[in-house]
């Protein structure tokens, strides 16, 4: 079942990946620097919940 969650959840981001592509180029700088760090957070946590998921098992 981890796995399949895991594919969902990377289906989700590559969606919001995306959609974000297109609204990006409306937005200023610095907001596009901001969105830009809270996504490689958001990522770097969610390899680490990944990774704990995977020592539970």
């Amino acid at each position: 079942m981890g796995n399949k969650y895991f594919r969902g959840f990377m289906m989700g981001a590559m969606i919001g990946v995306a959609a974000g592509m297109v609204i990006l180029p409306q937005l200023n700088a610095s907001t596009r620097k901001r969105i830009a760090q809270t996504s490689r957070k958001m990522v770097n946590k969610a390899g680490d919940t990944v990774g704990d998921m995977m020592d539970m098992e």
